[in-house]
């Protein structure tokens, strides 16, 4: 039984927040270092990112993107509601729970947490679910505030560089059973905890429960890309194998969001057509794992993905994991 993605949607933030609004306002911080003026595009390749207003929750961003979809799927057809994202409202209770309200659901919900690999790692769990019988259909809802996590008053630059892309957004899909061969064929990931530390945001739990100064996204970014190089290549490699499918094959490729090298470098090292990258990063930065679900969204609202494309989702995410999703639309 293949699963499929039947519909899409996605929410950004109307506040457009250019790299001199970042870098001016670390500059007018009291640090031991200010950020050089033009470093984000020059090291990043990223021009812009969208930030939700300061009230605006996590469970607002995420309703707003699945709310086209409850109402042209209809609120009492929905039988399961994941919210996978690396953001949250509060530690307890799941997120899911007020998305489910301010959405005026019905259906059990519940959240799922992989860091940016949250989303991808929900449709493998909605796909499962559906596959077993115990849903019809699977909601996935995504919504990101990362803008929360910037720290703009950094002792070490270095530390907190990467947090500078990071922007606000939110995306959706909805799964079903495909009735042809459209859908999920494939599906893989694989986690190397050994470089869980790499890439944190310390604050809020067990190690860190009341600090302040841990609430703030920090990241080794090359130790980060060694790390997804080194781990990925048997997936590739496994996922073309299993399946039979090559490079040349696959109409669109979408991949977690880092920097505008990051591309280049997958495309490069696996031998990838770089020109089928379907990407937003010079728009809306790092958006975490609303990435694929809002690439994809704007992807087939302008009409680039067409019935019977062959796509591959590519998981990157702290912790660290990586995925392989292969498909046809």
């Amino acid at each position: 039984m293949r699963i499929k993605i039947t519909d899409t949607s996605a929410y950004l933030p109307p506040q457009i927040v250019s790299n001199a609004a970042i870098e001016a306002r670390i500059h007018t911080a009291k640090t031991a270092k200010s950020l050089p003026e033009g470093v984000l595009q020059r090291l990043f390749g990223c021009q812009e990112r969208r930030f939700a207003a300061e009230n605006e929750q996590v469970s607002d961003i995420a309703a707003q993107a699945a709310l086209p979809i409850v109402l042209r799927q209809g609120r009492s057809n929905i039988d399961c509601l994941i919210f996978a994202a690396a953001c949250g409202d509060l530690l307890e209770p799941a997120t899911a729970n007020i998305i489910q309200v301010k959405l005026g659901l019905n259906c059990p919900v519940f959240d799922l947490k992989n860091a940016c690999n949250s989303f991808v790692t929900a449709i493998q769990v909605g796909t499962a679910l559906i596959q077993s019988g115990q849903y019809r259909n699977v909601l996935v809802v995504n919504g990101e505030k990362l803008q929360d996590a910037i720290q703009f008053e950094p002792q070490d630059l270095r530390q907190f560089l990467a947090a500078y892309t990071l922007g606000d957004a939110g995306g959706a899909v909805f799964l079903e059973k495909s009735s042809d061969e459209s859908g999920f064929v494939y599906q893989k990931f694989k986690t190397r905890g050994q470089y869980w530390d790499l890439c944190t945001v310390p604050g809020g739990g067990s190690m860190h429960p009341h600090t302040h100064e841990f609430n703030y996204f920090q990241g080794k970014t090359a130790e980060m890309k060694q790390a997804f190089m080194t781990e990925f290549a048997d997936l590739f490699e496994n996922g073309f194998q299993e399946t039979g499918w090559k490079a040349s094959d696959i109409q669109h490729f979408l991949m977690h969001q880092v920097s505008m090298e990051t591309f280049d470098t997958v495309a490069k090292t696996y031998h990838l057509p770089r020109e089928r990258f379907i990407h937003s990063f010079n728009k809306y930065g790092n958006i975490a794992a609303a990435t694929i679900p809002v690439n994809l969204h704007e992807a087939v609202v302008a009409g680039k993905i067409k019935k019977g494309d062959k796509l591959m989702f590519i998981g990157l995410g702290a912790g660290i994991s990586v995925g392989l999703q292969l498909m046809i639309w």
